[in-house]
């Protein structure tokens, strides 16, 4: 059996144990990050938020037969009209989530340069994003990334955009090469946090293969 006979991507609706899941991979692989601070609960109604929103999208890798989550990779038409709309709905359940996170200064701080980071973007660079990416450090080399980030590229395409933008850390060098190897191209620096330099990468997205878009649960293609 093939790598890519050993998993499959899906897509929405997801359970709520689908959602917890992909809450669970973000901190364990992203310990360090700033969302990753704000808890797992927040993680979940973020994540939610996205895999239901039509301005977002969730694709989850799964390995086969045991549905075990092996990556997943969300982005958004619009990060900034996609944060006003989870405040908008998701207020009643996130404030009381984020309160106590939110006592220390710095890590409010940090909120701050989050919620506003993605309306002071350069107006040239495309609203489309890819949010987050995650793939388990074992599976990474075996086609995972690969067919998750084909997933969200053909979204994107099925949607209309002609680019997707993403902001990666300066020191993730992985990363700087998946993205370069795909086709995009590096589009200069950002700090979305102060004191942490981060890429820009700017991928091209080719027309869409079929008429529709396809936003159904279903198995990844190769």
């Amino acid at each position: 059996m093939s790598p890519s006979d050993q998993f499959r991507v899906v897509g929405r609706p997801f359970s709520a144990a689908e959602i917890a899941a992909v809450a669970r991979l973000h901190a364990a692989e992203v310990p360090e990050g700033f969302l990753s601070s704000l808890g797992e609960p927040v993680l979940r109604t973020l994540y939610r938020h996205v895999g239901s929103s039509e301005l977002g999208v969730l694709f989850v890798a799964e390995s086969l037969p045991a549905g075990e989550p092996l990556g997943y990779i969300c982005g958004a038409l619009d990060t900034s009209a996609l944060l006003r709309e989870f405040a908008v709905r998701r207020w009643p359940i996130a404030v009381p989530q984020l309160a106590p996170r939110l006592l220390h200064p710095r890590r409010l701080y940090r909120m701050l340069e989050t919620l506003t980071y993605p309306g002071a973007a350069d107006p040239a660079l495309p609203r489309a994003e890819i949010m987050n990416f995650v793939v388990v450090p074992s599976l990474r080399g075996r086609g995972v990334a690969d067919r998750l980030f084909d997933h969200l590229i053909r979204w994107f395409g099925d949607h209309g955009e002609p680019a997707v933008k993403v902001v990666t850390g300066e020191r993730q060098r992985r990363a700087h090469g998946f993205y370069e190897k795909s086709g995009a191209e590096p589009r200069g620096r950002t700090a979305v946090h102060r004191g942490a330099q981060s890429r820009i990468y700017v991928c091209p997205i080719p027309p869409p293969r079929r008429a529709g878009v396809a936003t159904l649960r279903t198995e990844g293609e190769s």
